[in-house]
Parts: C-alpha cells; structure tokens; sequence
C-alpha cells in the first residue's frame, strides 16, 4: 500500500489537516538568511542551552536512561504537590505539551464540540482538537 492510499483510509477530518509547521532549524535560518549567530524563540528554544544544575540532572540520569521512567511520576508528584500546595491526585503529566495537548483532544472531544484558543497560537491547539472531529474558534 502507497502513501497515497494509505491517506485515503484516514478520517475526513485527518486527510484535510495541514502538516505541522515546527519552523526552521537555527541552522536552515542561518542559511536561508546568511546569518552566522541565530536566537530562534519562536519554537520554546533557549538560545543559551540547559541551565548547569539541568545538564548535570541530565547526565545523572544518562545511567538509567535504558529503563522505563516512573509512569506515575510518584518523587516528580510528591514534591510539586508540597510546593505548590495541591493534592497530587490533582496533577497531570505527560512528555510535553504536545502530549498533553494529544491525550485532552482524544480523551474529551468528541465531533460536534467546539475549541477556542487565541489566535495566533501554538498550532496543535486547532490541528489536535480538528483531528478529534472537533471544531475550533480563534480568538484575537
């Protein structure tokens, strides 16, 4: 089966959907535009890179890397629960905005409900409510 078939067997709503548009890496901007020092913002990026305590976090961790994480996010709960002063059943996590954005659409829409988000946005708050069988409204 070709791609183009394949398409042909997704939901209406999935087929008439714009790709993602994620923006252009720092490097194909630098390119385009002949520039040699970039500070992209536009897609949540730090032009000055993780933060030292983050990097070293990030290389302690490396040593489990091969392991499923806690799914529940049990030390992760427990502690935001105490700083933020809410009960830990009351928090929800997920790999990124992304992922939580994807799990609300298909968990709670349904065809016929309606989205409203601010306009212009993050555009995974219309592409997954549409994929849904949601609609949107974009606010100004």
């Amino acid at each position: 089966m070709n791609a183009a078939e394949l398409q042909l067997l997704a939901r209406p709503q999935v087929r008439e959907l714009a790709s993602y548009n994620a923006g252009l890496s720092t490097e194909a901007v630098r390119q385009r535009f002949g520039l040699t020092r970039v500070a992209k913002l536009g897609s949540n990026e730090n032009p000055l890179g993780p933060a030292p305590a983050v990097a070293a976090a990030m290389a302690k961790a490396c040593s489990s890397i091969a392991l499923y994480p806690d799914a529940n996010c049990l030390e992760l709960r427990a502690a935001l629960s105490v700083k933020l002063g809410v009960p830990g059943n009351q928090l929800v996590f997920g790999n990124g905005s992304e992922d939580l954005l994807s799990i609300i659409s298909r968990v709670f829409l349904d065809h016929g409900d309606e989205v409203v988000t601010v306009v212009p946005s993050f555009g995974l708050h219309f592409i997954y409510p549409i994929a849904a069988g949601a609609g949107y409204r974009g606010c100004r």
